[in-house]
């Protein structure tokens, strides 16, 4: 899907594959979060996976040449096993990391660790 549309769902629900070929930008891409959330395998540049939990061959294809993307496309169209496992593991991924419950649950670890340091005169070494 190219411009812009009211909700982009319906395409990516419709999509075997999930194509995100960005070549500049920054930030965490909330389309490619959206595509794992909904359990679609996803092939992505490097500029498109920029701040995520990327795990290269597990939740994500990275290609950043053309004929690497064509070819992992044209790959995961031919294994529908292989596209549901990567689509599996991106829809654990964003569950793990990126929802509301996984983000509390690593705030809440930083605060024992803030607590603990404190009590223990150490630093804070965690991240958000």
């Amino acid at each position: 899907v190219t411009g812009s549309v009211p909700d982009v769902r319906p395409y990516v629900q419709e999509a075997e594959v999930f194509v995100c070929p960005l070549l500049s930008g920054a930030g965490i891409k909330n389309k490619l979060l959206q595509a794992w959330a909904m359990g679609k395998a996803v092939v992505a540049t490097t500029v498109s996976v920029g701040g995520l939990k990327v795990l290269q061959g597990r939740n994500v294809i990275v290609a950043n040449a053309a004929r690497e993307m064509a070819d992992a496309v044209l790959d995961l169209l031919a294994n529908p096993l292989k596209r549901q496992l990567l689509g599996d593991e991106g829809r654990q991924t964003v569950a793990a990391e990126y929802s509301w419950a996984g983000r509390a649950a690593s705030f809440e670890g930083l605060l024992m660790q803030a607590a603990n340091a404190g009590q223990a005169g150490g630093r804070l070494t965690g991240k958000v």
